[in-house]
Order: structure tokens, then C-alpha cells, then sequence
């Protein structure tokens, strides 16, 4: 680096840490420096005080972000939890067969870079991004995602060393208990006299997703039905549209989940038949995958 960007990365620095982070990101990007230091990728207060449900949200809407349009003319990509790993799903444009790719939780390693445009993945062409690649392994363990922003890359390392810290009696309690939370959550629900009025915020994030919907814009949809759920998971139609929308971008196994919660709700509802059939189309399509 010169010595006249090393006078203006001091001047940035000055200004805090984000200003000199983006300099450095965009000096990198344009070649001006070949060796790119996001400072502390991970940090290890922020993991501890991360839950297994934050780090799960932000691993998920970032994926989302990354590779979930709902467009039928270049590859989508989904991502789900299991007991032991991560699976990508990833869906060609072309008419080819789908796959998963798994990585287990303990080999999460994050490190990541700047790139300069996605020029490998249709749904970004041409944004500038930062690349976290969430394992030090060879493909096929190897999962990249790219991310807006540095912060954000940073809070999606946090979420993925969080998750590899955990054991399987760990996991399996996590799920075991927000099964026990929504079981209350509808039980409540359905013996109250008078059912709860969304609030503002929800009406807020629902217009967002209708909005969304409406311009094919399914992963930010389904980000604004989520965001909403955690205000309200009491909401039949938030889950019923939820599911609805993280069907359409693939992600098979929270639509289900989103759906069955919807029935838990409101099983006489006269959305109940259209909800079981979506259901087991989703089990067959990803039935059909493996």
C-alpha cells in the first residue's frame, strides 16, 4: 500500500471501525492491496450470549439472502438443520437433478473475504459482497455463502461457531424444547375467548411480505413473516403464509413446520385441506431429492 492510502486508511480509522473496514474492502476489491484483514472474525462473548434459536435465524436468513429468489432461470439454493449437519440444496436451472451437500457442525471454521461481484451465482451478478466460506474442509463439506455486508459476515460466523460448540444432546434438547414453547404457545391460543389483535409491528412486517410476495421477492417474504412470528406465534395466517412462501424458494422442511403449526392453530380453518395437501407435496418433492 502507498503512502498515500496508508495516510487515507489512518484518516478512516479515525473515524471508527466501520469506516476503515470499508476502505480496506474497497481498496482490496479494486487490487489496490492484495491482502485483505477483516480484524476478529468471531468473537467469543458475542457466541456465548448468541442462542441456538438467534444463530439458527441469522445462519438461515443470510443463506436466504444468498440464494433464494424463486426464479426459474438460474440455480436456487436452499438450507436446512439436522441433528448432526447443515444440507444445502441446491437446485439447477437447467433441468438437472437436484442435490444436497452436508456439513457437519464440527467442521464450522469461518473465514471470509471480499469479492467483487457474484459473477458465479445468478441472483447477485454484479454486487459486491463479502464471501464466508464456513469451512477450512474440502468440497463437498465446504458451503459458501455471500453476505452484504462485513458486520453481517461477522454475525454469521458468531451464529456458525455457535452452532458447532454444540453436542447432540444439545440439539436435540434445543428442538425438543421449542416444540414444548409452541405446544403451549397454541394450547393458549385456542382456549382463549377472545384471540389476540396483531399488533402494529406485525401489521408492519406483514404488509412487507405481501409486498414482497407480490414483486417475487419470496426470501425477503418469508424474513418479514419470520420477523413477525416472533412478535405473534400465535398468528395462523403469518405461519400458513410463511410456509407458503419458504415452499416456493425450497426450503421443504420449515414449510412443513410452518404448516403443521398452522394446523396446530387452526385445524377446522378452511385452509386446513390446502394445508395438508402442500404438506405432502413438500415430503414428496423432497422425498424425491434423496
Amino acid at each position: 500500500m502507498g503512502n498515500a492510502l496508508r495516510h487515507r486508511y489512518a484518516k478512516a480509522v479515525a473515524c471508527g471501525p466501520r469506516t476503515a473496514a470499508a476502505l480496506a474492502a474497497s481498496l482490496w476489491l479494486a487490487g489496490c492491496v492484495t491482502d485483505f484483514d477483516s480484524g476478529p472474525l468471531t468473537d467469543a462473548q458475542v457466541t456465548a450470549k448468541m442462542s441456538l434459536g438467534e444463530a439458527k435465524a441469522i445462519i438461515q436468513r443470510e443463506y436466504r439472502w444468498h440464494g433464494s429468489d424463486g426464479s426459474r432461470e438460474h440455480p436456487q439454493a436452499a438450507l436446512q438443520f439436522t441433528p448432526d449437519r447443515i444440507e444445502v440444496l441446491i437446485i439447477p436451472a437447467t433441468g438437472a437433478r437436484s442435490r444436497f451437500r452436508g456439513c457437519p457442525y464440527e467442521a464450522f471454521q469461518p473465514s471470509v473475504d471480499p469479492q467483487a461481484n457474484v459473477a458465479d451465482w445468478a441472483p447477485r451478478t454484479g454486487e459486491s459482497y463479502y464471501r464466508v466460506t464456513t469451512s477450512s474442509a474440502k468440497k463437498p463439506c465446504d458451503i459458501i455463502v455471500s453476505i452484504a455486508t462485513l458486520e453481517r459476515a461477522k454475525e454469521f460466523s458468531n451464529a456458525l461457531v455457535r452452532w458447532r460448540q454444540t453436542t447432540p444432546a444439545q440439539r436435540k434438547a434445543y428442538a425438543e424444547q421449542e416444540e414444548r414453547q409452541f405446544a403451549a404457545v397454541a394450547a393458549n391460543y385456542k382456549t382463549a375467548r377472545a384471540k389476540p389483535a396483531l399488533a402494529e409491528e406485525v401489521g408492519q412486517y406483514k404488509a412487507a411480505a405481501e409486498n414482497a410476495v407480490r414483486e417475487r421477492r419470496y426470501a425477503d417474504a418469508a424474513d418479514a413473516y419470520l420477523e413477525a412470528l416472533k412478535i405473534a406465534p400465535w398468528w395462523p395466517e403469518g405461519h400458513f403464509n410463511a410456509a407458503l412462501v419458504l415452499g416456493e424458494i425450497h426450503y421443504y422442511d420449515d414449510a412443513i413446520d410452518h404448516m403443521k403449526k398452522y394446523l396446530a392453530l387452526a385445524a377446522t380453518a378452511s385452509g386446513a385441506g390446502r394445508a395438508r395437501a402442500k404438506i405432502a407435496a413438500w415430503e414428496r418433492a423432497e422425498k424425491s431429492i434423496r
